[in-house]
């Protein structure tokens, strides 16, 4: 039968120790080691087959780099499910910041609006001093209000380039 071109050639031996099998030579086309690397145990050779061969490693491997990359191999399944669930974290996380950036906004132009009326209030007392029961009920009506500020992006945590984002909605506008 003729042999497929560029097909790796791939050989397992069995080591014979006088009369008795010693272990097992593994070779195949780009080794780095002419001789095959050699394994004592049927499922060493298995790993060091996996190794070599499925990933495609063609230096020496000690025998914890190899326990290492099967125990990878088995849990690939497990290792798979975890990075979609981050991936699905990340965007739900993503959008929420987005959401929560938002409404800081929202809560931020809110602020200012009530400030600017608290201002406004306070100003219409000032300009009707002489009418003393529309004064007490402007000021009452500012009472606990008289230190209010507005919010800055900073202040609520909102990146600079989140605070200036173009999502505004109708009631955004509605100045």
């Amino acid at each position: 039968m003729a042999r497929k071109k560029g097909l790796p050639v791939i050989t397992v031996e069995t080591v014979p120790h006088g009369q008795e099998p010693n272990g097992y030579v593994l070779k195949f086309t780009g080794a780095k080691q002419p001789g095959g690397y050699l394994y004592f145990t049927p499922d060493e050779l298995l790993k060091g087959f996996m190794c070599h061969i499925g990933l495609r490693m063609t230096d020496q491997l000690n025998k914890e780099t190899m326990n290492d990359f099967i125990t990878a191999a088995c849990n690939w399944k497990d290792t798979e499910s975890c990075q979609k669930e981050i991936r699905n974290l990340q965007n739900k996380l993503r959008l929420t910041i987005i959401s929560r950036n938002s409404m800081a906004r929202r809560l931020m132009e809110d602020r200012k609006r009530l400030v600017d009326m608290i201002g406004l209030i306070q100003g219409l007392a000032t300009e009707n001093k002489g009418n003393k029961y529309l004064v007490n009920k402007l000021n009452a009506i500012t009472k606990n209000m008289t230190k209010m500020r507005k919010y800055s992006a900073k202040e609520l945590g909102i990146p600079q380039e989140a605070s200036t984002e173009d999502d505004t909605t109708e009631e955004d506008n509605d100045d």
